[in-house]
């Protein structure tokens, strides 16, 4: 056996729903796209500096010197594929999942935990996504970070700690749509955002990862009721404003003591400004233990 073991991002990319095509387009059609699909990534594998490793079925694993390189092959399938002439009528569209770590070479394949990890991670992801773990984004330079958005958290077979999970955002027309500020108010940079829950008072950071609240005891505010989802909403920092980025099954309301207003959020992001109450997953009741108030400090 002669093998050899070295840090590398292994990626899983495979193309969602071809099941669904078969039945759509028959097997003839149906494969032919498939087969067109499949030339298209390890194309961009290739062209972004990766090595196929192995086609498994309508799957591809590959590995890259790089998270960058990685990251903007992702992004290069996904774009290839949705513009490409003879896909794109079909709706084509694959998922991609990225890890990085040590790996073990063995007469051209691969193994060890980053690979079982990446193929964990390309399983949660859907059609148009490329999600990676909190280890593969720490590594990203320059702007590719900048399109990491906090995803997730989920637990992984066999491991006691949760994974973080990201999203690299490549499409500018995301399904989280950004709802503008409903006053004039500004927030101004020298102010700091300040939560409280449980008699708990939490500075919310300037820097990565986001801040989270969620049923999951990973989240920097644990709120363990009924509706609330394991990663329910982030606070995210940027652009000397932060946002509240909803990430639930049940959306998230805020209250703003300045309007008296109230507004829900589902899968959307919003500037936070002023003071006033966040529930997660129902509407706010002001006498709710589950409820997080906001307020800015000056810092």
């Amino acid at each position: 056996m002669n093998d050899s073991s070295d840090t590398s991002t292994v990626m899983f990319a495979d193309i969602a729903g071809s099941t669904a095509l078969y039945d759509t387009l028959g097997d003839k059609a149906a494969k032919q796209k498939i087969d067109i699909c499949l030339k298209l990534m390890i194309r961009m594998t290739e062209e972004y500096k990766g090595v196929l490793i192995k086609t498994i079925g309508d799957e591809i694993m590959c590995r890259y010197e790089s998270v960058d390189y990685a990251v903007e092959a992702a992004c290069a399938m996904h774009n290839i594929i949705e513009t490409h002439h003879e896909l794109r009528t079909s709706s084509m569209a694959i998922r991609v999942g990225l890890h990085f770590g040590s790996i073990i070479h063995d007469k051209g394949d691969i193994f060890g935990d980053t690979v079982n990890v990446a193929a964990r991670i390309a399983g949660f992801a859907k059609a148009r996504q490329i999600l990676a773990t909190n280890v593969a984004i720490e590594q990203l330079n320059g702007q590719l970070k900048n399109m990491a958005r906090a995803y997730d958290i989920a637990p992984l077979k066999g491991k006691k700690a949760e994974l973080k999970i990201w999203e690299i955002v490549w499409d500018d027309e995301d399904d989280a749509t950004y709802i503008a500020p409903m006053s004039e108010s500004k927030v101004v940079q020298s102010s700091k955002l300040q939560l409280v829950f449980a008699q708990r008072t939490f500075s919310v950071p300037l820097s990565t990862p986001p801040f989270s609240m969620g049923r999951s005891p990973e989240a920097d505010i644990y709120i363990n009721t009924q509706f609330v989802s394991r990663i329910h909403a982030f606070i995210e920092y940027s652009r000397s404003k932060y946002s509240l980025v909803d990430n639930s099954s049940n959306g998230t309301y805020v209250y703003f003591n300045e309007t008296g207003k109230t507004v829900f959020l589902h899968r959307e992001a919003m500037p936070i400004t002023g003071d006033g109450l966040i529930s997660l997953g129902k509407p706010i009741e002001t006498d709710d233990d589950a409820l997080v108030k906001f307020y800015f400090e000056k810092a």
